[in-house]
């Protein structure tokens, strides 16, 4: 089988996590929570939707980060092949690099700082790090690994390690999906790098950086032209605004003008939009593309509700905040 997936190869995987859909929240859910008078009962909700939610937790990003994993292992579980999907998650393989490499080097716990699910094993990872021996890691985390390392033992300088991770995170993750050669998990992973893209540019643009950082925190993506964002960016907000407003993240770029907040908003829902026709594909890898960014936006959503009920906000400021589900 090629790695562009055969659609009645993924006939079983298809079948196996639109049933697993069915027990995934619904709009109602989320009212129900936004509803709850406290955190323990907008807890209990999730408990009657089945999630496992230990006795006396509080710490939200435990129980959502076990659910998050628990979806990934059970795609990875019914998909012939499971590395199409990783364009999803090789950010956090590269955030994963990052902090363990800071965290060796301030004698701290790697393994607090690490997110999941990835595609590089945590021990292996720790084990390259702390002996220096980033070979045992494969490309382009090597060599980006010891490049790192070199930077923060002799400058101490964070932000250009994390400008240089960032950037080839973006670049990797956009290459695996073009290897993988799935067309929607091609437009979804454009879609991620230019909004991100953009988003760099626009805090580069607001706090004055020279055209030569932004340079380096800028890679290439189909969508934008990125002589012209770096240029547009370091002449000022204006004049990338305008720039943004000639692409088709010219919605956006508005929104992106009044609100930084609002400008996520936007680009989480139109990462749903963009799977509302993926319910009428019976077949191929599009309902597995579905299920794992409907999970994340399930997710999403809950870690809004219960973070807003432990900081006492009242349930139109919640709604305010909410984004789309994949239902």
């Amino acid at each position: 089988m090629t790695r562009k997936a055969d659609e009645t190869h993924y006939a079983y995987a298809a079948t196996a996590v639109r049933v697993r859909q069915m027990k995934s929240l619904e709009p109602s859910d989320l009212d129900r929570m936004v509803a709850a008078p406290s955190f323990g009962s907008a807890l209990a909700v999730l408990e009657a939707k089945g999630w496992p939610v230990p006795d006396g937790i509080t710490d939200t990003n435990a129980i959502l980060a076990r659910e998050l994993l628990e979806a990934w292992n059970y795609l990875v579980e019914v998909a012939p092949d499971p590395s199409l999907f990783h364009p999803f998650i090789l950010k956090n393989d590269f955030h994963n690099l990052k902090a363990g490499i800071k965290s060796v080097l301030s004698d701290y716990d790697a393994d607090t700082y690490f997110v999941y699910p990835c595609t590089l094993s945590a021990d292996t990872l720790k084990k390259a790090i702390s002996e220096k021996h980033f070979d045992l890691l494969p490309e382009p985390f090597s060599s980006l690994g010891a490049e790192l390392y070199d930077i923060l033992v002799h400058t101490g300088d964070g932000q250009l390690s994390d400008i240089l991770a960032d950037r080839l995170a973006l670049d990797e993750t956009l290459s695996c999906a073009k290897r993988g050669g799935d067309p929607l998990i091609i437009k979804l992973t454009e879609f991620f790098c230019a909004v991100t893209y953009i988003k760099t540019a626009f805090r580069a643009a607001r706090i004055g950086k020279s055209s030569e950082f932004i340079d380096r925190a800028i890679g290439t993506c189909d969508t934008l032209n990125r002589a012209e964002l770096i240029e547009r960016a370091a002449e000022g907000v204006r004049p990338l605004l305008d720039y943004l407003e000639t692409t088709e993240y010219r919605e956006g770029a508005l929104i992106l003008s009044s609100s930084a907040s609002e400008f996520e908003r936007w680009y989480d829902d139109k990462t749903m939009i963009m799977l509302e026709n993926v319910r009428y594909i019976a077949l191929g890898t599009a309902p597995l593309v579905a299920f794992w960014l409907g999970k994340e936006a399930e997710i999403r959503n809950v870690r809004i509700i219960l973070a807003a009920k432990q900081a006492g906000l009242t349930p139109p400021e919640i709604r305010a905040r909410l984004r789309r589900l994949y239902v």
